[in-house]
């Protein structure tokens, strides 16, 4: 074997066992997410975790956690565990979904600095603060060239204060830019009218220039695209985040989550939520982890978290073998590096959901049956559910059969009726039905006589949006949840 041979088996050896050694500390820090942190349990089951030599740490969005391979074996293994609960830490809060127009270079920078202030104390009980904060310089308020940012804010207020800083300097360095100018030129601006008019313009353009929200809306600024805006002598609003960094780094990115290409806004906002409230539910049980006690969280989520899934869960449990668990997937079931839900899915259920059309409940209160529908078919892939628009008659044109196959359940979509309130035509209807289905869900605003419902023959669940939490229903086969839908 020749000598260059040698070298290069030795080189591919050497970028095996990194990768070897990386996948390993990745699976500890997946177990340490189901170990000691249950708001995180739901993300980390839906993302495949995938080694990336272009990714310079760590990258995720919502589907993939992408790793580098050589970052993740140079840092200890307590270390990977941080940054991995940092990154199930972005989509908790929805920066996956919730960028918009903003420049990707900022929100990065601005929703580190939201995060790492939440979890720093996990840092320490991991006995890696100075490896992270002093030796890779990840970001902290009130910490270096973020000294003067106070702590306990959001993702928005940090990328808001930090963009209109970048555009500041921008703005001063083109003012210097102009000043340097050869003479001929300020003699020009000196010169009549005319030339009072053109300083003029200019001045009012660079006050427009100025305002955050012009910017954010120009600089949209994709990471793959490569593209930014120039402000001043050809510098970017992305190389403006860079120089505020200094010797900072963002430390585990996030990227928008493919679905808002795929799907639309819609529906990556609605997996978002529905995803996060099971986070807050678990949270809740467990009383540990991150996010205990911050009240960031369920200011942004406590509306639909207030949607108690686990009571109809019970209720189609009882009657189907199917579902998903968040527990820890065997580790011979995982394919290559990803964590998925397990699913129990060796039966099937079928159901009925009945949506009150009446003209009391609204887009947003109807639309609460979709929210249900999707959530139902996440947990039984195999569930078959027929959809029934009621107001006080049961429409046809307004039953439809959707599966799992249908999901992203899109909108717009066709609401009949709006007229009176009366929910006892959908009873009947199922009750003609019910050797056909295992369950029947009811989203209505409870604006009906509901004491005097007879029963429909099978289990059914009464899903009160925006209604009074305090309903007590008499009939021994039905439920009562209240939702608030915003």
């Amino acid at each position: 074997m020749s000598v260059t041979q040698s070298i290069l088996n030795e080189v591919k050896k050497d970028a095996e066992s990194i990768l070897k050694d990386a996948s390993m500390k990745m699976r500890f820090g997946s177990d340490y997410i189901y170990d000691d942190h249950p708001i995180g349990v739901p993300f980390i089951a839906q993302v495949a975790i995938i080694p990336d030599n272009k990714c310079p740490s760590m990258c995720v969005n919502g589907k993939e956690l992408r790793y580098n391979p050589e970052f993740t074996d140079s840092i200890s293994v307590n270390a990977v565990k941080w940054i991995v609960l940092h990154e199930m830490m972005h989509l908790l809060l929805g920066h996956h979904v919730r960028r918009g127009e903003r420049n990707p270079k900022g929100w990065n920078i601005a929703g580190d600095l939201a995060i790492n202030q939440l979890i720093s104390d996990y840092a320490v009980k991991l006995d890696v603060y100075d490896e992270l904060f002093k030796e890779l310089q990840c970001l902290l308020p009130r910490n270096g060239n973020y000294s003067h940012l106070k702590m306990g804010e959001s993702a928005d207020y940090y990328y808001n204060k930090l963009e209109q800083e970048a555009l500041d300097d921008l703005a001063d360095e083109r003012d210097s830019d102009k000043s340097d100018q050869p003479g001929d030129q300020g003699d020009q601006g000196d010169q009549g009218d005319s030339g009072e008019e053109t300083g003029d313009t200019g001045s009012s353009g660079d006050t427009d220039s100025d305002q955050p929200g012009d910017d954010a809306d120009t600089d949209t600024g994709k990471p793959s695209d490569g593209k930014a805006e120039d402000y001043s002598n050809g510098k970017s609003l992305s190389e403006a985040f860079d120089d505020q960094l200094g010797e900072h780094k963002v430390i585990g990115e996030v990227d928008d989550t493919p679905l808002l290409d795929e799907e639309g806004k819609d529906v990556a906002e609605e997996q978002y939520e529905a995803t996060a409230t099971q986070a807050v539910v678990l949270m809740k049980e467990h009383g540990k982890g991150a996010g205990y006690g911050i009240a960031m969280i369920e200011d942004m989520i406590t509306k639909k978290a207030t949607n108690d899934w686990r009571k109809l869960r019970e209720m189609i449990t009882k009657t189907t073998l199917g579902g998903i668990n968040y527990k820890r997937p065997h580790r011979r079931r995982n394919v290559k590096h990803s964590f998925i839900p397990a699913n129990r899915s060796r039966g099937k259920t079928k159901g009925v959901l009945v949506v009150d059309t009446s003209g009391s409940m609204g887009t947003h209160e109807m639309d609460e049956a979709f929210v249900q529908m999707s959530q139902l078919f996440r947990e039984w892939p195999k569930a078959e559910v027929t959809m029934v628009q009621c107001d006080a008659v049961i429409h046809d044109k307004g039953i439809k059969d959707y599966t799992y196959n249908d999901l992203p359940i899109r909108i717009p979509r066709e609401w009949y009726g709006n007229g009176g309130t009366e929910m006892q035509p959908g009873i009947d209807w199922i009750k003609e039905r019910r050797n056909e289905y295992d369950w029947a869900i009811f989203v209505t605003d409870m604006g009906f006589s509901y004491d005097s419902l007879t029963e429909s023959g099978v289990p059914t669940f009464f899903v009160g949006v925006n209604a009074s939490p305090d309903i007590t229903l008499q009939q021994k086969s039905f439920s009562y949840i209240p939702v608030v839908v915003q």
